[in-house]
């Protein structure tokens, strides 16, 4: 008997209403592990080239991994994947989602669900063990996140289903829709939640009798026990846990029409609009916020799901100091589905081509997009959701957005492959490199890149060898930045594969991969070592540039990072000149054993083996 995996591929058809169960084997499981590596193997085997993330042909997938609903600490990881239509090239995106959908989907029976076609009218889809229905959504089609998941609840008359679902804004195919699960926990950046809406599919509802099964679940807990200690004794998860993601949130100086930005910091929503922690399945930190607004124009509402680049996104980055707006526009961005970094990259864009004459009143409803207007921006998030008047256009994102108003507006975005670029004074150099060399979403935690193993050794005597008598430290050199954005993108894709939340791994690593592999171990009795795990990360990160490659991505799109934008000059913010941004996407290349002049994998041509399959059965 397989212990760790469910062992189970649920394909859904939603054109022909087609469903069947797809049986795997122990060495596929062993070979790809979870997560991240099921939804690679799918896209590489199984989907063309060409296809536009919006074809019903195109595959929409969601898995979770062997540690996804036990008692490993953080445990709750849930990889989303499918063509990005947010991307400047629509290439396959792969997102991580935390919550509480991914356990429950264990707890069915399943380890992926992989859904193609178009549903005929707005659908949503039910799990309940092996009974799996395909039921009508039209009285839900145009409700908000919330509404939509208590609604389902209801209809199920269980409290404790777990619903995965789009609103508005997916609905209407803005390019950066995003998914929302357990209320407020969203999948991210790259538009998944529009490739959803292209299937007329609305929610997936999830609720399982079963448990997660173990190899050694005493040794199991045991190691978990340890972790924890572990995780909650450490100064950085302890910060985390106060603070939330927040603490990424620097003091801004200078004042905006709603007030001042030194304000905009994590003391200061503590004292005045924090409620109470929230966390994932199975989280012994709880970074998550529970918001209430108590006075002022949106006295009242309360939610979850405040982030520090939200905050920022809606923030500072629109020249916006007003607490209660910024919040009021979080919450709105959760309801509608649409992710709030992007949203607030697009506005930021808009509101300074308007500022330059070049997005003209007329042109955005009456609606003087001055930077810093506070009341402007929320107009703006409802018309985007909606796709009505300008909203239609901002949409698109602010790189298409730039394309369709013209007059040189396109000089200025700040992107990389069509993401907007927030907070760009701020970032640090290994955060630009993992930004522009991605093959997923670099996500809201890219400025807390940590250092981990010997490369903070490494990072910490460098500092100090170059330290100058003004006690003012170098930046890290070009070989170190390399090495570390890739020694942080392998341990990540070993927390998604294992699926298990990354930043006690990666993010800021408490953690590391042989504490993943005694986890795995005492789960599933897989005889990984560290080098066997970091090689399966490489394989599946290798395996997603080819397809972003077989798309026409390539080294041109990471040298066009907007270096210039970013400040030079201080240790932890240095920029770099062209050539030292070239010299270091050519390291970064090496240490991954791609073409240097390409950035593409040796052997592009080979793709992973054939899923190999023991049986499909249809329900």
């Amino acid at each position: 008997m397989i212990k760790g995996w469910a062992g189970k591929r649920l394909r859904i058809d939603l054109s022909r209403g087609k469903i069947e169960h797809e049986h795997l084997s122990s060495d596929y499981l062993e070979s790809w592990i979870g997560g991240r590596g099921f939804n690679v193997n799918v896209f590489s085997e199984e989907t063309k080239a060409d296809l536009d993330p919006y074809d019903p042909k195109t595959a929409f997938c969601l898995a979770v991994g062997p540690l996804t609903g036990t008692c490993a600490p953080c445990a709750a990881i849930t990889s989303v994947a499918s063509k990005s239509p947010m991307l400047a090239t629509q290439t396959y995106a792969t997102s991580s989602m935390g919550g509480h959908w991914g356990a429950e989907l264990k707890f069915t029976g399943s380890d992926q669900i992989v859904i193609r076609g178009q549903a005929e009218h707005p659908t949503y889809i039910w799990i309940h063990d092996n009974d799996v229905e395909l039921r009508d959504a039209t009285d839900l089609w145009g409700k908000d996140t919330h509404q939509t998941t208590v609604l389902i609840q209801e209809e199920l008359k269980d409290r404790t289903v777990q619903v995965l679902c789009i609103g508005p804004a997916g609905e209407r195919l803005v390019r950066y829709a995003s998914l929302v699960n357990a209320f407020h926990w969203d999948s991210g950046r790259l538009g998944l939640g529009a490739v959803m809406g292209s299937k007329n599919l609305k929610a997936v509802a999830v609720r399982g009798s079963r448990s997660a099964s173990l190899h050694d679940p005493e040794h199991l807990a045991a190691v978990c026990k340890g972790l924890i200690h572990k995780i909650q004794g450490d100064s950085r998860t302890q910060a985390l846990s106060f603070e939330g993601t927040l603490f990424v949130l620097r003091e801004h100086q200078g004042q905006s029409p709603g007030g001042s930005f030194q304000d905009i910091n994590s003391r200061y929503y503590r004292k005045n609009y924090f409620f109470s922690k929230q966390g994932c399945f199975a989280c012994p930190i709880h970074c998550g916020r529970y918001t209430h607004v108590k006075s002022g124009p949106y006295d009242g509402i309360h939610f979850g799901g405040a982030h520090g680049e939200s905050v920022r996104a809606l923030g500072p980055e629109m020249g916006i100091a007003r607490w209660d707006s910024i919040l009021k526009m979080i919450q709105m961005c959760i309801l509608y589905g649409l992710d709030p970094v992007s949203t607030g990259g697009t506005i930021a864009w808009a509101m300074r081509t308007f500022d330059k004459g070049l997005f003209r009143e007329h042109e955005t409803d009456d609606i003087p997009l001055h930077w810093g207007n506070a009341e402007g921006a929320v107009k703006l998030i409802e018309k985007i959701a909606k796709r009505e008047g300008s909203g239609d256009t901002l949409a698109e994102g602010a790189l298409r957005a730039s394309e369709i108003v013209g007059r040189q507006s396109e000089e200025l975005v700040a992107h990389v492959k069509g993401l907007e670029l927030v907070g760009l004074k701020d970032m640090r150099m290994n955060s630009a490199l993992h930004a522009a060399v991605s093959t997923g979403d670099w996500d809201n935690l890219k400025k807390v890149i940590g250092l981990s193993g010997d490369m903070r050794h490494e990072h910490n005597t460098r500092k100090k060898q170059g330290q100058s008598e003004s006690g003012v430290n170098p930046p890290p050199n070009i070989d170190t930045i390399a090495h570390i954005v890739k020694r942080t993108e392998d341990v990540k894709c070993a927390a998604d594969l294992a699926g298990v939340c990354s930043f006690p791994y990666a993010r800021l690593p408490v953690l590391n991969p042989a504490d993943l592999i005694e986890q795995l171990s005492a789960v599933a009795d897989l005889g990984l070592d560290e080098e066997a795990l970091i090689n399966a990360s490489e394989k599946v990160i290798a395996d997603e540039r080819r397809l972003a490659a077989r798309e026409g991505v390539s080294r041109a799109d990471e040298e066009r990072f907007p270096m210039d934008r970013l400040l030079t000059g201080d240790s932890e913010r240095a920029g770099c000149s062209h050539q030292e941004w070239r010299t270091m996407l050519s390291r970064y290349y090496a240490l991954r054993d791609w073409e240097s002049e390409t950035g593409l994998p040796k052997n592009n041509s080979r793709m992973r083996e054939t899923s190999e399959v023991l049986e499909i059965s249809e329900v």
